[in-house]
């Protein structure tokens, strides 16, 4: 955690931030705050956005009403940049995962004799240390990690990944990469 504190409070996002100030200015302006963390924000601004989208209704709207959609791709663009930088460059963020991941292997390759079927429900950034700790190299393009992601992980070492299930644009892909990290 501290690794990632220093991260997001550190060089690589002060520069990011300073590069993309003209952005940051138009998302949250006249904030007396360093650039790395008004950078950093625009996660959780992400994420409001995405629940605003999913839950709409009279006053639930603050950010979707009030950023035209240029400003929201800014948002998305530099928000998945972030996480990117967290999650998949930062090498002890790979390693978040691994015992969730044991637990997966653990129970794949348990030899039962009927069907069954294990759930974990997770939060995006559980999603993306596992995607992380499975060797995918940065943050998956087409969007932001959304409501109702899933990874699913068959016991003939399949994985299948939708990373925007309520949205008919984002089909469920079978990734054969994360396949082999999977076997036993």
């Amino acid at each position: 955690m501290a690794e990632a504190n220093a991260l997001r409070r550190g060089a690589v996002f002060e520069a990011k931030a300073l590069e993309e100030r003209s952005k940051l200015d138009t998302v949250w302006p006249k904030v007396d705050e360093p650039w790395a963390n008004r950078l950093n924000v625009l996660t959780y601004y992400e994420e409001i956005l995405e629940c605003e989208a999913f839950w709409p209704g009279e006053g639930r709207d603050v950010l979707q009403s009030g950023n035209s959609a240029a400003v929201k791709e800014e948002i998305g663009d530099l928000a998945r940049w972030c996480w990117n930088e967290r999650f998949f460059r930062l090498p002890r963020a790979r390693k978040l995962a691994a015992p969730l991941l044991g637990a997966i292997r653990e129970m794949l390759a348990q030899d039962t004799a009927q069907d069954s079927l294990a759930i974990h429900s997770a939060h995006d950034y559980t999603i993306m240390s596992l995607l992380a700790a499975l060797g995918v190299e940065s943050y998956p393009s087409g969007g932001t990690i959304g409501y109702g992601s899933y990874i699913v992980f068959w016991d003939d070492g399949n994985v299948e990944v939708n990373l925007r299930p309520f949205e008919e644009s984002a089909p469920t892909t079978v990734v054969e990469k994360l396949t082999m990290r999977l076997t036993m």
